[in-house]
């Protein structure tokens, strides 16, 4: 049962991390693709309030 879940968690974190690749392709600096997979990070995170200035 763990290794379902942890295999399914690893298969998650992969598209999600190509997912940030996908969209990180449309910033030209570093610095906005950092933010744009920040800002995705914070929209999934399990915060109950999820405004710009909480997750600053």
């Amino acid at each position: 049962m763990v290794a379902d879940c942890s295999g399914a968690l690893l298969e998650w974190q992969a598209e999600l991390a190509a997912l940030k690749v996908k969209i990180g392709e449309v910033f030209q600096r570093s610095e906005g693709r950092e933010i744009a997979g920040a800002f995705l990070d914070g929209l999934l995170s399990g915060a109950e309030r999820k405004t710009g200035w909480l997750m600053a």
